[in-house]
């Protein structure tokens, strides 16, 4: 079911008075979540609802239903999806191999060939996979504790925006160009030195310096 502003306005209603005031770090309060950007005072709605899968109950976890869109958490807007990993549970060199011996020497034994079934070392593998099982089961609840942890008090399911592409770091480009415009007393905003070839300043003995020097003294 759809969420409605009435809903916020029903559950501030009910919340006691001493709790009213209340802020969590998870960065929700007791309308949604907190405003943190100009953004979010502009529109509002962006707090309450934040795509597929948004319910009241849902606003202290931040994420969508498990399989839909954007149900992975997310750090500074981009999904996470490597707890697996951390756990030692996937990935290639991650994933942490467990009875190697035990799986060589029955490996080995089959190789030989002959008349033995290789019941000794099949016995010995069965034994070390009967115990890895339980480590590997704890492994993945530590694993799952971890990720709970994660989407309530880390994630911000996908409502902050990205910060690993160079086109998000414009504004701080900018304060860059600002600089060395105003070193060149505010005239060649964003041009840079013409490139010298690789072994001009060892080569050149007269004429212009050996150095790149600022676009404003060409």
């Amino acid at each position: 079911m759809a969420m409605r502003s009435s809903d916020v306005f029903y559950a501030y209603r009910h919340t006691p008075l001493v709790l009213r005031s209340r802020r969590h770090d998870s960065g929700v309060n007791q309308y949604g979540l907190k405003p943190v950007s100009a953004y979010d005072f502009i529109n509002p709605t962006n707090l309450i609802n934040f795509g597929r899968g948004t319910s009241f109950d849902n606003l202290g976890v931040r994420r969508s239903g498990r399989g839909e869109i954007d149900s992975a958490p997310s750090l500074a807007g981009s999904p996470v999806f490597t707890q697996a990993k951390l756990a030692g549970l996937s990935g290639a060199e991650e994933q942490l191999s467990m009875c190697q011996a035990e799986t060589m020497a029955l490996r080995v034994c089959m190789a030989k060939g002959g008349q033995s079934a290789c019941e000794r070392e099949s016995h010995a593998l069965d034994t070390c996979l009967s115990r890895v099982g339980h480590l590997r089961q704890a492994m993945r609840s530590a694993c799952e504790e971890f990720n709970d942890w994660f989407i309530q008090n880390v994630s911000d399911n996908h409502t902050k925006p990205f910060q690993h592409r160079p086109h998000d770091w414009r504004h701080f480009y900018a304060q860059e160009k600002l600089v060395r415009e105003r070193q060149q007393h505010g005239h060649a905003y964003g041009r840079r030195p013409k490139q010298f070839s690789f072994g001009a300043r060892y080569v050149k003995t007269e004429g212009y310096g050996k150095r790149p020097r600022l676009p404003y003294n060409k």
